[in-house]
Protein backbone atom coordinates (compact mmCIF):
# COMPACT_ATOMS: atom_id res chain seq x y z
CA UNK A 1 0.00 0.00 0.00
CA UNK A 2 2.90 2.37 0.77
CA UNK A 3 4.73 1.71 -2.34
CA UNK A 4 1.58 2.25 -4.16
CA UNK A 5 1.08 5.51 -2.78
CA UNK A 6 4.39 6.42 -2.74
CA UNK A 7 4.51 7.10 0.53
CA UNK A 8 6.21 5.63 3.94
CA UNK A 9 5.45 2.26 4.88
CA UNK A 10 5.07 4.43 8.68
CA UNK A 11 2.26 6.82 6.94
CA UNK A 12 0.20 3.66 5.51
CA UNK A 13 0.48 2.21 8.57
CA UNK A 14 -0.74 4.96 10.34
CA UNK A 15 -3.91 5.42 8.11
CA UNK A 16 -4.34 1.44 8.95
CA UNK A 17 -4.80 1.99 12.70
CA UNK A 18 -6.87 4.81 12.34
CA UNK A 19 -9.51 2.91 10.25
CA UNK A 20 -9.55 -0.12 12.42
CA UNK A 21 -9.93 2.46 15.37
CA UNK A 22 -12.53 4.06 13.62
CA UNK A 23 -14.48 1.27 13.09
CA UNK A 24 -13.52 -0.39 16.37
CA UNK A 25 -12.01 -3.66 14.68
CA UNK A 26 -8.69 -5.23 14.08
CA UNK A 27 -8.83 -6.18 10.07
CA UNK A 28 -5.38 -7.27 9.75
CA UNK A 29 -3.23 -9.34 11.39
CA UNK A 30 0.91 -10.17 10.71
CA UNK A 31 1.80 -13.59 9.61
CA UNK A 32 5.24 -15.64 8.68
CA UNK A 33 4.03 -14.44 5.38
CA UNK A 34 3.36 -11.09 5.96
CA UNK A 35 -0.10 -9.40 6.66
CA UNK A 36 -3.37 -11.24 6.51
CA UNK A 37 -7.03 -10.32 6.91
CA UNK A 38 -8.91 -11.24 10.28
CA UNK A 39 -12.14 -12.12 10.07
CA UNK A 40 -13.99 -9.13 10.41
CA UNK A 41 -11.27 -7.61 7.91
CA UNK A 42 -12.51 -10.47 5.45
CA UNK A 43 -16.19 -9.74 6.40
CA UNK A 44 -16.03 -5.58 5.86
CA UNK A 45 -13.89 -6.01 3.36
CA UNK A 46 -16.68 -5.56 0.61
CA UNK A 47 -18.36 -2.36 2.27
CA UNK A 48 -14.62 -1.11 2.34
CA UNK A 49 -13.90 -2.34 -1.60
CA UNK A 50 -17.24 0.08 -1.82
CA UNK A 51 -16.47 2.94 0.10
CA UNK A 52 -12.84 3.19 -1.87
CA UNK A 53 -14.65 3.14 -5.23
CA UNK A 54 -16.65 5.93 -4.58
CA UNK A 55 -13.97 7.66 -2.81
CA UNK A 56 -12.10 7.32 -6.05
CA UNK A 57 -14.96 8.49 -8.00
CA UNK A 58 -15.71 11.67 -5.69
CA UNK A 59 -11.81 12.18 -6.37
CA UNK A 60 -12.37 11.56 -9.94
CA UNK A 61 -9.49 8.76 -10.27
CA UNK A 62 -9.23 5.36 -12.29
CA UNK A 63 -9.63 2.35 -10.03
CA UNK A 64 -6.28 1.73 -10.09
CA UNK A 65 -5.43 5.45 -8.94
CA UNK A 66 -4.58 7.53 -5.84
CA UNK A 67 -5.83 11.08 -6.04
CA UNK A 68 -2.99 13.42 -5.42
CA UNK A 69 -4.91 15.67 -2.35
CA UNK A 70 -7.34 13.19 -0.44
CA UNK A 71 -9.91 14.81 1.41
CA UNK A 72 -11.12 12.76 4.87
CA UNK A 73 -14.79 11.22 5.23
CA UNK A 74 -15.35 13.34 8.78
CA UNK A 75 -14.39 16.34 6.56
CA UNK A 76 -16.48 15.48 3.85
CA UNK A 77 -19.50 14.54 5.82
CA UNK A 78 -19.03 18.10 7.66
CA UNK A 79 -18.87 19.37 4.23
CA UNK A 80 -22.33 17.52 3.68
CA UNK A 81 -23.73 18.90 6.55
CA UNK A 82 -23.16 21.93 5.30
CA UNK A 83 -24.91 21.70 2.12
CA UNK A 84 -28.12 20.00 4.25
CA UNK A 85 -28.39 23.17 6.67
CA UNK A 86 -27.45 25.23 3.78
CA UNK A 87 -25.66 27.44 5.84
CA UNK A 88 -21.99 27.21 7.37
CA UNK A 89 -23.02 28.91 10.15
CA UNK A 90 -26.19 26.98 11.55
CA UNK A 91 -24.00 23.69 10.25
CA UNK A 92 -20.52 24.51 12.90
CA UNK A 93 -23.09 25.09 15.64
CA UNK A 94 -24.60 21.35 14.79
CA UNK A 95 -21.36 20.14 14.54
CA UNK A 96 -19.91 21.79 17.40
CA UNK A 97 -16.74 23.75 15.33
CA UNK A 98 -15.84 27.19 14.66
CA UNK A 99 -17.53 28.76 11.92
CA UNK A 100 -14.23 30.09 10.72
CA UNK A 101 -12.83 26.10 10.74
CA UNK A 102 -16.07 24.96 8.96
CA UNK A 103 -15.44 27.42 6.18
CA UNK A 104 -11.26 26.90 6.00
CA UNK A 105 -12.26 23.07 5.70
CA UNK A 106 -14.60 23.54 2.99
CA UNK A 107 -12.63 25.81 1.20
CA UNK A 108 -9.73 23.04 1.10
CA UNK A 109 -12.17 20.45 0.02
CA UNK A 110 -13.16 22.91 -2.75
CA UNK A 111 -9.56 23.10 -3.95
CA UNK A 112 -8.46 19.49 -3.60
CA UNK A 113 -11.78 18.31 -5.68
CA UNK A 114 -11.55 20.75 -7.75
CA UNK A 115 -14.99 22.37 -7.60
CA UNK A 116 -17.20 24.96 -6.40
CA UNK A 117 -19.68 23.38 -4.02
CA UNK A 118 -21.70 26.24 -3.58
CA UNK A 119 -22.36 30.22 -3.57
CA UNK A 120 -21.77 31.90 -0.62
CA UNK A 121 -24.35 34.66 0.07
CA UNK A 122 -26.56 36.79 2.82
CA UNK A 123 -29.45 34.01 2.82
CA UNK A 124 -27.06 31.16 2.80
CA UNK A 125 -25.43 28.50 0.70
CA UNK A 126 -26.68 27.76 -2.99
CA UNK A 127 -25.96 24.73 -4.25
CA UNK A 128 -23.97 25.09 -7.54
CA UNK A 129 -24.45 21.99 -10.35
CA UNK A 130 -20.96 20.37 -9.19
CA UNK A 131 -22.33 21.01 -5.17
CA UNK A 132 -25.52 18.89 -6.27
CA UNK A 133 -23.39 16.07 -7.57
CA UNK A 134 -21.21 16.34 -4.85
CA UNK A 135 -23.70 15.85 -2.00
CA UNK A 136 -25.47 13.07 -3.83
CA UNK A 137 -22.03 11.12 -3.56
CA UNK A 138 -21.13 12.52 -0.50
CA UNK A 139 -24.61 10.98 0.51
CA UNK A 140 -24.52 7.57 -0.72
CA UNK A 141 -20.38 7.46 0.87
CA UNK A 142 -22.33 8.52 4.26
CA UNK A 143 -24.62 5.27 3.81
CA UNK A 144 -22.24 2.76 3.18
CA UNK A 145 -20.14 4.27 6.19
CA UNK A 146 -22.98 4.08 8.29
CA UNK A 147 -23.28 0.80 7.26
CA UNK A 148 -20.29 -0.89 7.89
CA UNK A 149 -19.89 1.27 11.75
CA UNK A 150 -23.09 -0.01 12.37
CA UNK A 151 -22.57 -3.39 11.23
CA UNK A 152 -19.68 -3.87 13.91
CA UNK A 153 -21.24 -2.85 16.43
CA UNK A 154 -22.27 -5.46 19.34
CA UNK A 155 -25.62 -7.26 18.47
CA UNK A 156 -26.06 -8.35 22.35
CA UNK A 157 -26.21 -5.78 25.22
CA UNK A 158 -23.39 -5.54 27.37
CA UNK A 159 -24.27 -7.40 30.60
CA UNK A 160 -23.72 -5.49 34.01
CA UNK A 161 -21.48 -6.84 36.10
CA UNK A 162 -23.03 -7.45 39.68
CA UNK A 163 -21.11 -5.44 42.18
CA UNK A 164 -19.59 -7.61 45.54
CA UNK A 165 -19.15 -6.14 48.54
CA UNK A 166 -16.16 -6.99 50.34
CA UNK A 167 -17.06 -5.63 53.70
CA UNK A 168 -15.47 -2.29 55.06
CA UNK A 169 -11.68 -1.32 54.92
CA UNK A 170 -10.39 0.55 57.75
CA UNK A 171 -7.73 2.82 56.60
CA UNK A 172 -4.10 2.45 58.81
CA UNK A 173 -3.60 6.32 59.10
CA UNK A 174 -5.71 9.17 58.60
Amino acid sequence: AARAAGEPVSSASTAMARLEEALGQSLLRRTDDGLALTLEGRRCRPAIERIAAQLQQLHGCAPDQLPPHSVGLAALFRLAEALRAGSVRRAAQSLGLGQPHLTRQIAQIERSLSVQVAERGDSGLALTAEGARLATAISLLEDEWHGLTTSLKPTSPVRATRPFSFGSVIPASP
